[in-house]
């Protein structure tokens, strides 16, 4: 299935595509009087193609903030691996991290947890091809634009993927609000899955059957849950915190 353009906006998001990924930037449109001497560089190194921004272009992002005078137009094959080609590549070892998200449903969530992923030095992110809100310029502002730092992997088939990952040597975590073990005493020895789950629901069965045990966050009484992207951060700068390596990786 063809895949729809993102359609991204705002300096920052746009010159974090330029810098980390500018392959994956089909076309940029600017508006009157747009003026950056950075992304003006970069535009010319890298011979993006551009045009004056128009009400029609305008459109496509409506209710954003256009001010800034700037719409990128991404191509999500540039953007967005293949899980084949990603595991074919994959060479794990005890330094290596991947996030999975289960059916989060809010760009908000995906953008932030995209965010976190970069921080703390996880590998790649792993994100189901249904049933999952899309790659969009949403999710993209929310990451400040840092989805073009971390690798993104669409997975069409997440049991299948998994199970490769477990006979690979992967060690499969759930968050859950009531883990069996605390996210900050786990040792964390062997390549990683971490997987984050629905805003409501959790980590759904199918997926929950993959996991190797359930990580919670011990928190004060009284308190629930925490946001499925603030619990995925915390998670990984548990992660972070027993393989410092990870942070050195450019």
């Amino acid at each position: 299935m063809k895949r729809e353009k993102i359609y991204i906006y705002g300096k920052r998001a746009v010159t974090e595509a330029l810098t980390a990924s500018p392959r994956s930037l089909a076309k940029l449109f600017l508006g009157k009087g747009f003026s950056d001497p950075f992304i003006e560089k970069k535009i010319k190194e890298h011979r993006i193609p551009t045009s004056e921004m128009k009400a029609n272009t305008a459109a496509r992002v409506p209710g954003k903030n256009l001010a800034q005078k700037i719409i990128g137009v991404v191509n999500p094959g540039a953007l967005v691996g293949g899980s084949e080609e990603f595991l074919k590549a994959l060479k794990p070892n005890p330094d290596t991290l991947l996030v999975y998200l289960d059916r989060l449903h809010d760009p908000m969530n995906v953008g932030a947890v995209i965010r976190s992923a970069a921080a703390f030095g996880a590998s790649a992110m792993l994100i189901p091809a249904q049933g999952q809100a899309p790659l969009s310029g949403s999710v993209i502002k929310a990451s400040a634009g840092i989805a073009f730092r971390v690798p993104l992997v669409s997975v069409p088939h997440g049991g299948r993927v998994l199970r490769e990952l477990k006979a690979r040597g992967f060690a499969i975590y759930g968050l859950a609000m009531k883990g069996a073990r605390a996210v900050q005493a786990e040792e964390f020895p062997r390549p990683t899955v971490l997987i984050v789950g629905n805003e409501g629901s959790g980590v759904g069965k199918e997926i929950f059957s993959f996991c190797d045990a359930t990580l919670g966050i011990p928190m004060r009484p009284g308190v629930e849950s925490l946001n499925a992207a603030v619990s995925a951060s915390i998670a990984m700068h548990a992660w972070s915190l027993r393989h410092p390596k990870a942070l050195n990786r450019k």
